[in-house]
């Protein structure tokens, strides 16, 4: 897990404001510190689930949903509708999410029933912690990204010469002693060698590659994932 994108309201209740913007910044400081991209809306001018804000979530490897009062039409201190719909836009799509609730609110609608911590203001260092452990757990369950260069340079003049069009490559972790299926991945040419990136990848899982050009396949062995480059041999 690379990326987390973090849902708040840019306009909270006045009421709220400082408080939601110190929790903005805590929950940002505990992402950076487990190595964790932030994305958020805000440069998109937040507001409704506009195609931009589910492009970025879509991204994301998981969600963040911080729920403090929002000011309706009456001056009452409610959800936000809009970080609502990302926490479920997330949801639709397979996300990890989880919601911080500020205690001020009362969750409603879809998804009551899902996993929340209750956010108390004043001392919410319980709840930051459960949070960083939250991470943790993600992070071991979805793995980490990797870049790999595929060697040799034979190999990079053969998918040049034959054309992105005409050539594949896929790869195949190996978790628990058990081969899982073949997912195909992008390949492109760098100097030194052809480089692919290879998302979520567990620590305790080995992967193996395999380029297809026409009727030849090149394949490499099992590796463990902290390998930055991979020799691959040409299928006899």
């Amino acid at each position: 897990m690379d990326t987390i994108f973090l849902s708040y309201t840019y306009n909270p209740h006045p009421d709220y404001k400082d408080k939601t913007e110190e929790l903005v910044k805590q929950i940002k400081i505990i992402a950076e510190s487990q190595e964790l991209r932030v994305l958020t809306g805000v440069d998109l001018g937040g507001g409704s689930l506009r195609p931009e804000i589910q492009q970025r979530i879509e991204q994301s490897d998981a969600l963040v949903a911080l729920l403090t009062p929002w000011q309706d039409n009456y001056n009452n201190p409610v959800i936000p509708p809009y970080v609502n719909d990302e926490y479920t836009y997330a949801l639709s799509k397979g996300k990890q999410a989880i919601r911080l609730l500020h205690s001020a609110l009362n969750i409603q609608g879809m998804y009551t029933d899902q996993e929340y911590l209750m956010l108390d203001p004043d001392n919410s260092i319980d709840v930051l912690l459960k949070l960083m452990r939250t991470l943790l757990l993600w992070k071991k369950k979805l793995g980490r990204s990797h870049e790999i260069q595929l060697l040799p340079q034979e190999l990079m003049d053969k998918v040049i010469s034959a054309g992105t069009e005409n050539s594949h490559c896929e790869y195949q972790l190996l978790l628990n002693r058990k081969p899982g299926q073949w997912k195909k991945i992008d390949i492109w040419a760098e100097p030194g060698g052809l480089v692919t990136y290879i998302q979520n990848v567990p620590d305790e899982a080995k992967f193996n590659l395999r380029v297809t050009l026409g009727n030849k396949e090149w394949y490499s062995l099992f590796c463990n994932p902290n390998r930055h480059s991979i020799i691959l041999k040409e299928s006899l």
